[in-house]
């Protein structure tokens, strides 16, 4: 294999004694698999300095088919004249022996199938960006802590992005770099630069310099790009390796949530605007306060029957979120309910000091809120159409573009898992308006309330000041 300059960095750094850890991200076409399985073949070598026939080589992929047609294909291709092999591949399992006893194994997304792991030289995650949420997780965790039974052990990741969410490990490990034991790599196109000039394009693919074909074909994505909304979402995923939805359109997209984040948070002045979206079922109810100077504050409710732990399996969620959400003070649970009682939130408002000027809702369970609040605040009522959703939308993604829209630090974890959850569609007429990622196993509801607040917010900064009549006395 030819290793371009960036492929032999990121394998210096690799492989330094002190490397446990080692993660490497870059855009599709930056020959990711191809190296993962430069990597798996030194350790498949006989008679190379990493060939141990004492441990056992590990591959990680999504499914067992993902992995025979990517990365086991690469590597059995690498082994050609690599003699003493056996492999056996079926509809469960892939693996392969060496006649030393040396043995390689290819590990499905089940965190459970990983726990326990010892004896093991490298373990290579090839594209954990599309690892199953819950299980993908479960699975990191059981890979990273088998570290450190034995001298050497590596646990390798290579991928893009995308598909992951924000808040899901792969993502976060990028993003933390490279630490003590922990070496990180990434090639992307920064959040700021035209995502279609070539210059943004070539610096985050540096196979386009050596590969013509690869080169025709991003650009002739380039170009059906800046006609499809789709598929620039899909460019900007996939070629330039940003955090973007490419499924569909995402109520706010990750990289001006970001901005919402890293903008300094102002304290609380003056009274604030308070949405409430009140759901039903297993559905939460969601508060967020807006305030004058783009401060967010965002709260759950939830019912504590079944528990927590339950309904993160029911949801698709990763262990532990909900109750780290409870910890934090921001997911409320009403213990020993199926279905929460929306006066404990607004109890809880009015404990943490909230005291908003006004507040809104929309149409579901109005009179269930109005009830709740008892005539501590005013409550507005929206209707829930088209043409207020599009204007609520746009408000939304214009103070989180332009600002002042930012989001308390505690807040901003329970904000991640809602707005990964909500999606936007458009009818023929170019309307938006909110829909479900996943349908009734999505908790959107506290980016609904934000949605709610911030339409407010929008509209109020727009209306016309006060008209001061000067009367002249008789």
């Amino acid at each position: 294999m030819r290793l371009l300059p960036f492929q032999r960095a990121w394998l210096r750094e690799t492989f330094r004694p002190e490397t446990e850890i080692s993660a490497l991200s870059c855009p599709r076409g930056s020959g990711k698999t191809t190296l993962a399985a430069h990597v798996l073949r030194d350790y498949l070598t006989p008679r190379h300095v990493r060939f141990d026939p004492s441990r056992t080589t590990f591959a990680v992929a999504p499914s067992l088919d993902q992995a025979r047609e990517t990365i086991v294909g690469a590597l059995r291709e690498s082994l050609e004249g690599v003699e003493g092999w056996r492999w056996a591949d079926s509809a469960t399992r892939i693996h392969a022996t060496h006649e030393t006893g040396k043995r390689f194994k290819v590990l499905s997304s089940s965190g459970r199938r990983a726990l326990g792991l010892r004896s093991f030289d490298v373990i290579v995650l090839d594209e954990p960006a599309s690892l199953d949420e819950r299980n993908g997780t479960l699975l990191w965790r059981a890979v990273s802590e088998s570290l450190g039974k034995m001298p050497g052990q590596r646990v390798l990741c290579i991928g893009t992005r995308s598909p992951a969410e924000l808040d899901n490990w792969w993502p976060r490990l990028i993003d933390r770099g490279s630490a003590p034991g922990v070496h990180v790599s990434e090639l992307r196109a920064p959040d700021g630069e035209p995502w279609d000039a070539w210059l943004t394009i070539r610096r985050a693919n540096p196979l386009l310099n050596v590969s013509a074909t690869l080169r025709r074909t991003v650009l002739r994505e380039r170009d059906e790009a800046r006609l499809d909304p789709a598929k620039r979402r899909s460019f900007e995923a996939f070629r330039l390796n940003r955090s973007v939805n490419a499924s569909r359109d995402a109520l706010l997209s990750a990289d001006l949530y970001l901005r919402c984040e890293k903008r300094r948070t102002p304290p609380r002045e003056g009274r604030p605007v308070l949405a409430l979206d009140a759901g039903s079922g297993r559905a939460w109810s969601a508060a967020v306060a807006l305030w004058n100077n783009g401060r967010a504050e965002a709260w759950a409710l939830t019912g504590g029957v079944p528990d927590l732990r339950t309904r993160e399996r029911m949801d698709g969620q990763r262990r532990g979120l909900y109750a780290a959400l409870a910890a934090s003070g921001r997911l409320i649970v009403d213990h020993g309910r199926e279905v929460p009682r929306l006066p404990l939130l607004i109890d809880h408002l009015t404990e943490a000091g909230v005291r908003p000027l006004s507040a809104v809702c929309d149409r579901h369970r109005a009179p269930e809120i109005r009830d709740a609040i008892r005539g501590r605040w005013p409550l507005t009522v929206r209707a829930t159409r088209w043409s207020e959703s599009t204007e609520d939308v746009g408000a939304l993604r214009t103070l989180a573009a332009d600002g002042p829209l930012a989001i308390e630090a505690r807040s901003r974890a329970l904000m991640r898992v809602a707005l990964r959850e909500a999606e936007a569609e458009s009818d023929t007429s170019g309307n938006v308006r909110p829909v479900k990622r996943r349908h009734e196993r999505s908790r959107d509801d506290v980016a609904l309330a934000l949605m709610l607040a911030c339409g407010v917010f929008h509209r109020a900064a727009r209306r016309p000041p006060p008209v001061l009549r000067l009367h002249r006395v008789v």
